[in-house]
């Protein structure tokens, strides 16, 4: 989760930042800091709930492969992204670190 944010940071400074990018980099943020502590440790219910299907919306582009032509520090963004998104899946999980 945490992972996440600081992506959605990194994009909105980005040197490749754009009113569009920016927009996305924000709401990502917000999606992020707004849902991610309720979804992992609410305790069962709608709002967990909630929480929990904003933070999968990575899902959604996981693959889409935009992003990693354009990271400036050539990095595997999607592959970073979906690596956290499994972590994230283990804590709900139970999994301790």
């Amino acid at each position: 989760g945490f992972d996440a944010l600081t992506h959605s940071m990194e994009a909105y400074v980005s040197v490749y930042a754009n009113d569009f990018t920016d927009g996305m980099a924000l709401h990502a943020a917000k999606l992020i800091w707004d849902n991610l502590a309720e979804s992992v440790n609410s305790e069962p219910g709608t709002a967990k709930i909630k929480a929990q299907e904003k933070m999968h919306k990575i899902k959604e582009c996981l693959h889409c492969g935009k992003c990693k032509s354009k990271c400036p520090y050539g990095l595997d963004t999607p592959t970073l992204l979906e690596k956290n998104y499994q972590d994230y899946l283990e804590i709900l999980a139970g999994k301790e670190y």
